[in-house]
């Protein structure tokens, strides 16, 4: 058990990860049920035969989401956020929703004492298995988060990364309030955390971008083509209750900055991601009207369709930046 000092509460220390939560239940976790259940046999499988054989053998032959998952998690491209955002060696960084290591791994080998959290002890404990395995011994790994609050200090950290996170924290069934008011609240969080000066990198999906307009359901809402589009109480009031609210939320450009301003973050840095955040082949600032990486040689890889590279071909730069699959968004606490 842990103990805090100052209340006495106590919290149960498994496998060497402190144990914050009390409910690692999601909305999504339907979806992706065979890899939730496969984790606690992914983190034995680590500790005996190293983390990339494990994943090879019990992430790989899931059916339709192991091929993908092993190749986003194994992707050595990770390491270009570390670089994207800066990272010193020495200082603190917290890989906020770490999942299966990759950024954290990335992070760790540069130097920084990386700290990992995620609402399942069983992706967090192999995060862990995985920097110590691959020799990065400034590491700490917790499970925490479900409720929208952090175990760690005010002004603790000099960076948090927050890759494919918050669109996510709605679905966390431990907090009571509203889809926005989760993402509002672990933002706070991070604020708190944060050193004045101290960075956010976070990235998420974009509502309006193009392969959505085009009818691929949007993940939040009702995840309904086209009517995923609008407000979330729209989407119940048209779908007659038969779709259910998955709690997940994204937005627009400008939803997004708003939502960072409420928390008190000043924006840096905008990035587009492309294709999208888990693959990112080409990161690429969206200062005033460039448009290097979105027309031109070399772009055939960097959308899902010819369709797409045709419309966005054609339409004036200011326009694509509103279209693009996912953003990178680099922030400061003031």
């Amino acid at each position: 058990m842990m103990t805090c000092v100052g209340c006495s509460g106590q919290w149960p220390v498994k496998n060497g990860v402190p144990d914050f939560t009390k409910s690692s239940q999601r909305a999504e976790q339907n979806k992706f049920g065979a890899y939730a259940t496969a984790l606690p046999e992914l983190v034995r499988s680590a500790e005996h035969a190293g983390w990339c054989e494990a994943l090879e053998q019990v992430i790989r032959p899931l059916p339709g989401i192991g091929a993908g998952l092993f190749s986003y998690v194994t992707d050595e491209g990770k390491g270009d956020i570390a670089s994207l955002i800066g990272i010193k060696p020495g200082e603190n960084v917290l890989d906020l929703g770490c999942g299966l290591g990759a950024i954290s791994a990335a992070v760790a080998s540069r130097g920084a004492h990386c700290y990992m959290a995620d609402i399942s002890h069983e992706q967090v404990s192999f995060s862990a298995i995985r920097c110590r395995q691959s020799s990065s011994a400034r590491i700490q790994a917790v499970c925490a988060g479900d409720d929208m609050r952090l175990p760690f200090r005010d002004q603790f950290f000099d960076t948090v990364i927050m890759n494919g996170v918050l669109e996510w924290l709605g679905c966390a069934d431990r907090f009571p309030g509203s889809p926005v008011q989760a993402q509002l609240e672990m933002l706070s969080e991070v604020y708190r955390t944060l050193k004045h000066g101290g960075r956010l990198y976070l990235a998420s999906k974009n509502l309006y971008a193009l392969v959505h307009l085009l009818g691929s359901p949007p993940d939040h809402g009702t995840r309904v083509r086209w009517m995923g589009l609008l407000h979330p109480r729209l989407q119940a009031m048209l779908s007659l209750g038969r779709a259910v609210d998955s709690g997940a939320r994204i937005y627009s450009l400008r939803g997004y900055n708003r939502l960072f301003a409420i928390a008190g973050f000043a924006p840096q840095v905008t990035f587009a991601l492309m294709p999208e955040f888990r693959h990112p082949k080409r990161i690429i600032p969206l200062i005033g009207k460039t448009s290097v990486g979105f027309t031109g040689a070399g772009t055939k890889d960097i959308y899902v369709s010819r369709l797409e590279r045709c419309i966005l071909g054609v339409l004036p730069t200011i326009l694509v930046q509103r279209l693009v699959h996912c953003y990178g968004f680099l922030l400061q606490k003031p």
